[in-house]
């Protein structure tokens, strides 16, 4: 063993695999090399450190990996670690950065980095003001909230504080000079002030559709008896779709106002699906039932539960463009016509009806149902208020009555007008 004190110049000290050169009084820490490696060790584990400057004058310290191009810089400088080879952990899955109790402030990655899980099975990658996220899902815990905003004013979240009904919810801000509680769907709406929903405080979901098209925007709703991926026949009576309104009545009561509801109907088959819509309100009463006020059928009838009434002084209730058809009768007063419509004119032959005489003739017509009411009146022609008129309906037809009210013959191609009204027994 060989001791120094105090100041020594030495040109090389060689030493033996596996001898030590000790430091310290006691001799508590030493440097030796065993063929493999040099190694420094204390005595005892966790005492003192090993440091390279002193805080105030310092160097930097460089450690190459077999090449020039792959090395560890501890830069005084820049007062940073800078790494120019792979930062590996010693074996998979089998190291942190960081801890629970010491954690990183920031990372800062470049253009274009990604951050990789289990060698590519997920990966997060950043482009130019985008990340994606490749090969697996994003799960957000209960309660979580994905906030939208500066301000963080809209959110997305599974919201599990009802136990028995989890629910997806869409949090959108009261409204206000600056956000509103609006959702935009449609092509190329961002970053366009579009200006029509300024001020706006009640929940709004708005679509727009665009283009030299003739179609618009749409809402489609499908239903199977089976699933997605393989679709089943539904049945007559199956709940396509409805739009329900609730108003609340009382603390954490809410009752249902109105309803319109689409189902299935009639015969279902390829290229085969009639349906029906259904039109309900709530009565005024206590409590209210929820009752049909009108029924769209797949016949395209329009069936009304309670009274019809117009308010308009000019417009009224009646038949439109398509529903009437117009007829001449031939021959003579008595020989038959045929028009298969709800409405219409016959022009009657001008055959002399002699005086206080009453002809009739069928009016062959498809509309007409024998517990219809079949009204006539005189239109146009001949002599107003010379003549009376009746009718009795039958399946398929009518018998229309024409008195001449006169003391005179009229042989006049007089024009009527009849309306079918649509009657039933019970």
């Amino acid at each position: 063993m060989i001791r120094w004190h105090g100041t020594h110049v030495f040109d090389r000290i060689r030493l033996a695999d596996s001898k030590r050169i000790a430091f310290g009084d006691a001799q508590d820490v030493y440097l030796t090399w065993d063929g493999t490696n040099l190694t420094l060790l204390p005595l005892t584990d966790d005492i003192g450190s090993f440091q390279i400057g002193d805080g105030t004058v310092d160097f930097d310290v460089k450690i190459f990996l077999g090449t020039t191009l792959l090395f560890v810089l501890f830069d005084v400088g820049t007062g940073s670690l800078r790494v120019a080879c792979p930062l590996v952990p010693n074996a998979s899955d089998g190291a942190a950065l960081g801890s629970s109790s010491l954690m990183w402030s920031d990372l800062f990655l470049a253009s274009g980095g990604v951050i990789n899980f289990n060698n590519g099975d997920v990966t997060i990658t950043h482009s130019s003001n985008d990340i994606a996220l490749a090969g697996g899902n994003l799960t957000i815990s209960d309660l979580a909230l994905v906030r939208f905003g500066t301000g963080g004013d809209a959110r997305l979240s599974w919201d599990s504080t009802d136990a028995n009904a989890n629910e997806l919810l869409l949090q959108m801000p009261a409204g206000d000079a600056t956000n509103v509680p609006v959702l935009v769907i449609g092509q190329s709406v961002e970053a366009v002030d579009i200006g029509l929903f300024n001020g706006v405080v009640d929940p709004t979901i708005a679509m727009f559709g665009v283009g030299a098209v003739a179609t618009g925007t749409r809402i489609r709703v499908y239903k199977a008896r089976g699933t997605v991926a393989a679709p089943t026949v539904v049945t007559t009576g199956d709940d396509l779709f409805s739009i329900d309104a609730y108003g609340a009545v009382a603390s954490g009561e809410y009752v249902q106002a109105a309803r319109i509801l689409f189902e299935m109907t009639g015969t279902i088959a390829t290229t085969r699906g009639p349906g029906v819509i259904t039109f309900q309100t709530a009565t005024d009463a206590a409590p209210s039932v929820l009752t049909t006020a009108l029924v769209i059928t797949a016949a395209q009838a329009a069936q009304f539960a309670g009274a019809v009434t117009s308010s308009s002084p000019t417009a009224g209730i009646g038949y439109a463009t398509g529903a009437g058809g117009a007829e001449t009768q031939l021959t003579n007063k008595s020989t038959g016509v045929t028009l298969n419509k709800i409405t219409g004119a016959i022009t009657m032959h001008n055959a002399s009806l002699a005086a206080d005489t009453t002809v009739a003739f069928t009016l062959t017509n498809s509309a007409i149902a024998a517990t219809d009411a079949v009204i006539v009146v005189h239109e146009s022609g001949g002599t107003i208020g010379a003549y009376s008129f009746g009718a009795t309906a039958a399946g398929g037809s009518a018998v229309i009555s024409v008195h001449n009210n006169t003391p005179g013959a009229l042989g006049e191609a007089i024009v009527l007008r009849f309306v079918v009204i649509k009657s039933v027994n019970s």
